[in-house]
């Protein structure tokens, strides 16, 4: 075996390891944001609901999820 792509991939593997981890990882909230919530979620989940429902609608109209989305 080549030596060099041995040690390339000895040294790539922990940063690949760490990568993965990171995309699985859960979010965590900070206390601020749990307060919030706890304050306006279920506004937080109507308004989403109807965020929801203009995504659909802008996927059937043109096929696909959209992009970008510029929301005001």
């Amino acid at each position: 075996m080549n030596v060099k792509i041995l040690l390339k991939a000895f040294l790539l593997m922990p940063t690949l390891l760490l990568a993965q981890s990171a995309v699985t990882a859960e979010l965590v909230h900070d206390v601020e944001y749990c307060i919030l919530e706890a304050q306006n979620g279920k506004v937080w989940a109507v308004e989403d609901g109807k965020l929801d429902q203009e995504i659909a609608e802008l996927c059937e109209r043109d096929g696909a999820l959209p992009n970008i989305i510029h929301y005001m």
